[in-house]
């Protein structure tokens, strides 16, 4: 075996989060230097122990050996912290302790082994290969499974399997309440005491041929399934399309810019529109917009295109999903999660959605930061993504937990208007995100015009996330280039020379409604409603 890691840690899991954190990315920085030459030489790497076999155990490191390649072998002692051994992609993995949760989390193979208790959220959608937990897990196991097998010996909590779209579960001990629920595909085994499952899922036994297959595919007997355990599958129901979306249909246009007697610039002045996003190695937008598609492959199909188009796309950072451009930001969800890996090469930063993610609580919000940041290397943005309604909290955590930039999703359900929510951000703006902090942006389901560009950097925010109204890349490049006339003509038209300038002072509600919950001023009125004032 091949030691590395000797250092001891000390004190409590709750010790000095930063010291906590840059140990961690410490520890996964000299293993990713070991990992390819102990693949070669067939070792193994300890963490936890000395060269000379005497153990130091790890006490609340997180986000330890995220991408383990195949062929590698590491084993960990201690009790460490959350997204421990996530994203592997082949490697084995050895716990001597307990997690707190999110272990083997976003795994697309590899074999994962805890001897001690699992924690919360074990093998949370992962993709594929093995989990085994030797003494139990706690609530949401399997959570939103996408593939693979995760073998519990030992009772688990509440909603087993929960969300889980494929892949098997097999828990050799007693279940918490809600077993299966929302669950759409996969089967939850259960060799204990199981309560009723929740809606939508039927409960079984198994016949003797699907037991046979089941063992056939777990290596160790000890951890086959009797003939009389459980099968929890999801059941057909009826699907009912919702059309009926809950988001506000109006946008900005009910609001105008205007100069404040300010002297127009002449038709040839040079207006600087640019954003620079991040603090150490900032991004660059042309404009104060980040245009967001799927395949950022779309970005690179230059072969019929002219000269100018590709020179504008090629300055344009946009947002993907998958095939990331060295300029562009991936974005992460929980259903391109365990993709992670494939795409964290070339890319500029990434945003996490986090309303489509499992909650996290601090500690487990920075071991995903841990995991990530340790892949992606030091300069590269991470940006959140939260619903209106939880902004302020966003907000709040991202100068905690160093986030380069919050964006607002206007559109969350809410029915809340463009207009109404631009005093909610601005206020949560004040009073959380001092000056040189992270960057706010916004996210809209509509696409942006120069007048929409315009009035959110005059609100406070720095950037608008949108789609293009288009889908081929020479569409989208005219689309960029009449955004970018459009704000020059209207920041010449104010008498204001940067983007940077422009302000609240600026905005003018067209009508009362718009006036009532925007708190601008009323155009002819030329000062917000009384109540604003009360």
């Amino acid at each position: 075996m091949h030691r590395i890691f000797e250092q001891c840690v000390t004190g409590e899991i709750m010790a000095d989060r930063d010291v906590l954190i840059g140990k961690s990315i410490a520890i996964n920085t000299r293993l990713r230097a070991s990992l390819e030459k102990s693949v070669k030489a067939k070792q193994m790497l300890d963490i936890g122990w000395t060269r000379d076999d005497q153990e130091v155990p790890k006490t609340g490191e997180m986000g330890l050996c995220p991408n383990l390649i195949p062929g590698s072998r590491v084993r960990a002692l201690g009790k460490l912290g959350s997204w421990t051994a996530s994203f592997n992609n082949g490697g084995q993995f050895i716990l001597h302790g307990d997690t707190t949760s999110f272990f083997g989390a976003a795994s697309k193979d590899g074999d994962m082994r805890i001897k001690g208790f699992a924690g919360d959220y074990l093998g949370y959608s992962m993709e594929g290969g093995t989990i085994i937990g030797e003494d139990g897990a706690g609530n949401d196991c399997a959570h939103n499974l996408l593939g693979g097998t995760i073998i519990v010996n030992g009772n688990v909590g509440a909603r087993v399997g929960s969300g889980m779209k494929g892949g098997i579960v097999i828990v050799h001990g007693d279940v918490g309440r809600d077993p299966g629920a929302g669950m759409k595909g996969g089967k939850i085994i259960v060799n204990g005491r199981c309560p009723n499952p929740a809606n939508g899922v039927s409960m079984s036994a198994l016949t003797k041929k699907e037991v046979s297959e089941i063992n056939s595919q777990i290596s160790n007997q000890e951890y086959h399934i009797p003939n009389d355990a459980l099968c929890l599958q999801a059941k057909e129901i009826i699907q009912v399309d919702n059309d009926s979306d809950f988001f506000s249909d109006s946008d900005l246009s009910n609001i105008s810019i205007v100069s404040n007697n300010r002297k127009s610039l002449n038709s040839s002045f040079p207006c600087d529109t640019v954003k620079l996003i991040g603090k150490d190695s900032p991004i660059a937008l042309p404009i104060p917009m980040i245009p967001f598609i799927d395949d950022g492959v779309l970005l690179t199909d230059y072969d019929s295109q002219s000269q100018a188009v590709k020179e504008k796309l090629i300055e344009q950072p946009f947002l993907v999903t998958k095939n990331p451009r060295p300029i562009d930001l991936l974005l992460l969800g929980s259903e391109n999660l365990s993709q992670f890996t494939e795409n964290h090469e070339n890319l500029s930063g990434i945003i996490i959605d986090f309303d489509t993610i499992a909650p996290l609580d601090d500690e487990s919000l920075d071991g995903l930061r841990v995991a990530i940041l340790s892949l992606l290397g030091e300069g590269k943005l991470m940006i959140s993504i939260n619903g209106l309604g939880a902004i302020s909290a966003a907000h709040a955590r991202a100068g905690k937990h160093q986030f380069d930039s919050v964006v607002a999703r206007m559109h969350d359900n809410s029915g809340i208007t463009e207009a109404a929510a631009l005093p909610i951000i601005g206020r949560s703006i004040k009073e959380n995100l001092g000056e040189g902090n992270s960057e706010p942006g916004v996210i809209l389901e509509f696409p942006c015009n120069a007048n929409d560009i315009a009035v959110l950097c005059a609100s406070g925010l720095s950037f608008a996330i949108c789609p293009p109204p288009f889908e081929e890349p020479e569409d989208i490049a005219y689309w960029l280039a009449g955004i970018s006339d459009d704000l020059n003509l209207i920041l010449r038209r104010i008498g204001i020379s940067s983007i940077d300038n422009v302000s609240r002072s600026n905005l003018r509600a067209n009508d009362y409604d718009t006036a009532a919950v925007s708190g601008l001023r009323l155009a002819g009125f030329e000062r917000p409603l009384p109540h604003w004032f009360s």
